[in-house]
């Protein structure tokens, strides 16, 4: 599974989104 993220929403969702990558998701940053 793949997650896209912008930039300004990683550091918005910086938590959120490590739990994602803890279950398994590729993060892919645009």
């Amino acid at each position: 599974m793949r997650l896209i993220v912008r930039r300004n929403d990683l550091e918005k969702h910086a938590g959120l989104i490590s739990r994602f990558e803890k279950s398994g998701w590729e993060i892919v940053v645009r």
